[in-house]
């Protein structure tokens, strides 16, 4: 009796610290404005801004990893428009106000495509033909190189291109990580429907890209923790990548103003 108090007492404690509860993952967001964006497009309190969505999509960054969770495309549009609702982005309705802006979302995996291939050594310095004897010689070549072949991709979904002013080492070696590490992502760009409209022209206006890593999360379990920790930095510019940890998810702050309510759509009539 004594030894089942004890482990019912052990149990209660662990729950009640969270021990052992999983932790949301630390999600990377990059957020770029693209060109100049008028005010009349940036939600103000108690003036939001109606969007309609034109682009709604998986694409996978490299091949997937057999067997991952994946989500859909109803699963990632209720949980993106209800977030940015939140941030005084509003999904226009039948019937209700011109959509101001067009959102494109794509969504999926993100995995660095690599392949070894026989190293090839390159020439050494020489003068007129003959090697130069005060060149240091050369280290042992390796037998094979690794090549990837979507770098450019997964360097421009975690931000590497902005990160030559970041001298903080400890984020300079998570950037490095996510290179090369099985992610899951969500991207968001918003275009100027009137230019879309009128000159027949894409005039994206800002991108918000965020991920996670893949190897504890999956996609479906982690939309809503992705796009809460990105939603501040909708329609700004980031100067760097940024980590969101859960502390940082509980003192972020809405700035435009009252959070907007999503209508739910009405419900047809039962014969």
């Amino acid at each position: 009796m004594f030894k089942f108090l004890l482990a019912a007492l052990l149990i209660g404690l662990t729950a009640a610290s969270g021990v052992g509860a999983p932790k949301p993952p630390h999600v990377l967001v990059v957020s770029d404005v693209l060109s100049d964006t008028p005010e009349a497009l940036r939600p103000q309190p108690g003036k939001p801004i109606h969007y309609v969505i034109i682009g709604n999509l998986e694409n996978d960054l490299g091949t997937p990893i057999a067997g991952e969770p994946r989500a859909n495309a109803a699963m990632v549009e209720r949980e993106v428009v209800k977030v940015l609702a939140s941030q005084g982005f509003l999904l226009t309705q039948t019937g209700g106000p011109m959509p101001q802006l067009g959102l494109l979302i794509t969504w999926g995996s993100a995995v660095l495509d690599t392949t070894e291939m026989p190293y090839t050594p390159p020439p050494q310095p020489s003068f007129g033909g003959v090697p130069d004897p005060t060149a240091l010689p050369p280290p042992p070549p390796p037998d094979t190189v690794l090549l990837a072949y979507n770098s450019r991709e997964i360097a421009t979904l975690i931000g590497a291109d902005k990160t030559r002013g970041v001298l903080d080492p400890n984020v300079i070696s998570a950037i490095n990580d996510a290179a090369t590490t099985a992610r899951v992502y969500i991207f968001i760009g918003a275009f100027d429907i009137e230019t879309m409209l009128k000159k027949k022209e894409k005039k994206m206006l800002w991108r918000t890209r965020m991920s996670i890593p893949s190897t504890h999360d999956s996609l479906p379990d982690s939309l809503n923790v992705m796009l809460t920790s990105a939603a501040p930095y909708f329609a700004r510019e980031v100067a760097a990548p940024v980590f969101i940890g859960e502390a940082d998810r509980r003192k972020a702050s809405v700035e435009v103003g009252t959070p907007y309510v999503v209508p739910e759509p009405a419900k047809p009539a039962k014969k």
